[in-house]
């Protein structure tokens, strides 16, 4: 769904647009390989952007290892040449901000200026900054006015100075809308790898929660609570209280009964088995329309409807989980239920309530693909809020990036190589025609390393001048010998070692070698003997003549 929102080619590979996964991204962090996994980004990124007109890099948060580093994202950025846009908004809580609109004016200023300041250090630039107006229309720390759109105007002039008063430019001041922080079921259903027992995708999408309750007293006591609670609520249960299951869904069916948003079931052993990627992919049944969940065996759909269905004989069976089985009889009842009428989304998990309901209320509103209605009014948000000027910027770039000859439109900007470009740069060409490079100090710990960092990164096939098993045991004293000496086959043998000194009667190679050596040096009274002893004696004659007969490129030495 993500991809017909964004226009992307379903036939484009999802791994071709991700510089690294989290997972992979922190594993470096923690080795302190980040040049590495810059490095890897920067390469996915040229790759990927090649035949595109735009692309947007979204940073991912990366926990405790660099969560909210300014100073990560803009050495990301100035590596790829690329202007920021920094999106920052205030903490929230049930819908409005924690703080008076002065300390979110503090915190804004803080933060652009911390980001712009990190930028500029590494040569970046930030473009711009992407914020949120505070709830509720505060225009001091005193008085909250029941005026929205006055005081909206009132707070988006505050920002405005704000981020001239620190030199940054408002991209958008975009209005707080509720729809944002609202969290549906099928959102909580994806974060917790909840089992759907009852509900469509569509359905479950479309189910916003508005709040939560938990029930763990008598029916009467949680219809009449519900009742008189707002519309959208969630409510967490046990799922040994098939009594408040049965209730809460059948209320539904009267009409001043408030709409429920769903019940998530705790406690489910079967959740527990339930695959999570499966969840949208269940089975219609025929007859009533609801869908099939996993753990629950499919409804005939073929013969005459069974009046005397016995639940208990076609659920209870020797692998069922006794705490589960009520449960079961009870969502066979509810499946009974035609397709006319909407019984609320029930999900479940194996969790306990407590650690459900945790979970719930820890959730970050995400925007999942089929998401709609928050995809749809966040477009309709930046279309009315996203500053004209920075727009038409954006897009001039993106035409005058096509049609570099067009004198209609601005002419492009000259082009900025960072030093990662240019060395990505180096390496494409390197890994585009390998050469066979020559180390005659292979001895030297130092040289063993920049050896398995060229094989490492596939950027040289390397010779190595020495005693093969002197050499095997320094890199494995420095843990490179699986790069520099691997066990298993490869298609392309990147490691090759010559010891000068190998044999006291010299092999056909060698005399090959002091022959072409005494060619070259006859005229300065060199005799094949000396040119042997030379080959033996000084490695680097031994590559140079490695060189003169094609066995490699280049050598490097001194």
């Amino acid at each position: 769904a993500m991809r017909d929102v964004f226009s992307i080619d379903h036939n484009e590979s999802y791994n071709k647009a991700r510089g690294a996964s989290r997972q992979e991204a922190i594993q470096m962090l923690s080795k302190g390989r980040e040049e590495e996994l810059l490095d890897v980004v920067v390469d996915k990124f040229l790759n990927y952007s090649a035949n595109k007109d735009f692309v947007l890099v979204s940073r991912a948060s990366l926990g405790k290892h660099r969560q909210g580093d300014a100073f990560w994202t803009a050495k990301l950025a100035a590596a790829l040449s690329l202007p920021v846009i920094y999106v920052t908004h205030e903490a929230r809580s049930g819908g409005i901000f924690i703080k008076p609109l002065s300390s979110y004016l503090a915190q804004l200023s803080e933060v652009s200026n911390r980001v712009k300041q990190a930028l500029e250090a590494r040569g970046g630039k930030l473009a711009g900054i992407v914020t949120t107006l505070p709830s509720g229309g505060y225009s001091s720390d005193e008085t909250v006015s029941t005026h929205e759109e006055e005081n909206n105007e009132i707070n988006r002039q505050d920002v405005l100075e704000t981020c001239e008063s620190i030199g940054v430019f408002p991209a958008a001041i975009l209005e707080y809308n509720a729809q944002y922080s609202s969290t549906s079921i099928a959102e909580v259903a994806d974060a917790l790898a909840a089992a759907i027992l009852i509900g469509e995708s569509e359905q479950l999408a479309a189910s916003q929660i508005r709040g939560v309750v938990v029930a763990t007293r008598y029916v009467s006591e949680i219809l009449e609570m519900l009742r008189q609670a707002p519309a959208g609520q969630l409510l967490v249960t046990h799922s040994e209280r098939v009594d408040i299951i049965l209730g809460v869904a059948m209320a539904q069916l009267s009409s001043d009964f408030p709409h429920l948003a769903g019940i998530l079931v705790t406690g489910y052993h079967a959740a527990a088995t339930t695959s999570p990627s499966n969840n949208f992919s269940r089975g219609v049944d025929n007859r009533t329309g609801r869908n099939r969940a996993m753990s629950f065996p499919p409804l005939s759909d073929t013969g005459p409807y069974d009046e005397e269905f016995d639940a208990r004989s076609f659920y209870l069976r020797s692998d069922d989980d006794e705490d589960d089985v009520a449960l079961k009889r009870a969502l066979t009842i509810l499946r009974r239920v035609p397709s006319t009428v909407q019984l609320p989304c029930i999900i479940a998990v194996a969790d306990g309530t407590y650690s459900a309901v945790s979970a719930v209320t820890n959730i970050t509103p995400p925007m999942l693909p089929n998401s709609r209605e928050k995809i749809e009014a966040a477009q309709l948000v930046f279309e009315k809020y996203l500053n004209h000027d920075f727009r038409q910027a954006l897009l001039m770039e993106v035409l005058a990036s096509k049609n570099p000859q067009n004198n209609n439109i601005l002419s492009p900007k000259p082009s900025i190589t960072t030093p990662k470009l240019f060395q990505h740069d180096l390496y494409s060409r390197a890994r585009n025609k390998l050469m066979t490079i020559v180390l005659p100090e292979a001895d030297d710990r130092r040289i063993l390393r920049a050896a398995a960092e060229l094989i490492h990164r596939k950027l040289a096939k390397i010779i190595l001048l020495g005693n093969k098993q002197h050499l095997r045991r320094l890199a494995k004293e420095l843990r490179l010998e699986s790069i520099l000496f691997p066990t298993h086959h490869e298609k392309i043998i990147m490691t090759q070692v010559y010891d000068p000194q190998a044999d006291e009667d010299p092999d056909e190679f060698r005399i090959v070698m002091a022959n072409a050596l005494y060619e070259c040096r006859k005229h300065k009274g060199l005799t094949q003997d000396g040119a042997l002893r030379l080959l033996r004696n000084d490695p680097n004659y031994y590559g140079t003549m490695l060189l003169q007969l094609g066995l490699a490129d280049g050598m490097v030495s001194g």
